[in-house]
């Protein structure tokens, strides 16, 4: 199934989704950056209990957890990042 969708990545949006594909993975990505990157690919960002946050992006949901207190998010959320995005159908390879 291929998904059309409208996004309006800038090029801070592609340089943060580069960095969340870059191997190894990083553990340096701040999570407002990611969010940002998310809605700039059509992501819709709702506030859950505690530091929980819903992304909606194509049909498909993730719920995380925003870091704290640090800013910068760990490999393990990065890569859910990663599978989040792919299975919204998202071609990451149109951007990298």
């Amino acid at each position: 199934m291929v998904l059309y969708i409208s996004t309006t990545l800038n090029n801070k949006h592609i340089k943060i989704l580069k960095k969340v594909y870059e191997n190894p993975v990083r553990s340096d990505i701040n999570w407002n950056d990611i969010e940002k990157m998310l809605k700039g690919l059509g992501a819709e960002i709702s506030e859950g209990s505690g530091s929980r946050v819903r992304i909606y992006l194509n049909k498909r949901i993730a719920i995380f957890h925003r870091p704290h207190p640090e800013k910068e998010t760990n490999k393990g959320a990065v890569k859910s990042v990663r599978e989040f995005i792919e299975n919204s159908g998202i071609n990451v390879g149109d951007y990298l």
